[in-house]
């Protein structure tokens, strides 16, 4: 969030654009570990029951392996 901050605030266009570009690397790269997370889960609950309407209306799932943020 403070590179995002700091992108946004400089006056430094080079500055700038370098942070612009970290960020959005950073941010496909949150993308790849939502989808393998999304992938995951969908696996799980495939496992719990093959017909959804079989399922509780919500679910929490926990992985150790699953990234924090997600």
């Amino acid at each position: 969030m403070a590179l995002g901050i700091e992108c946004l605030l400089t006056d430094i266009l080079d500055n700038a654009r370098s942070m612009a570009l970290e960020l959005d690397t950073l941010n496909w790269r949150w993308r790849e570990i939502e989808a393998e997370m999304r992938q995951q889960v969908e696996t799980v609950l495939q496992d719990l029951s093959p017909n959804p309407v079989e399922l509780p209306p919500a679910l929490c799932l926990f992985d150790a392996g699953w990234h924090p943020g997600g």
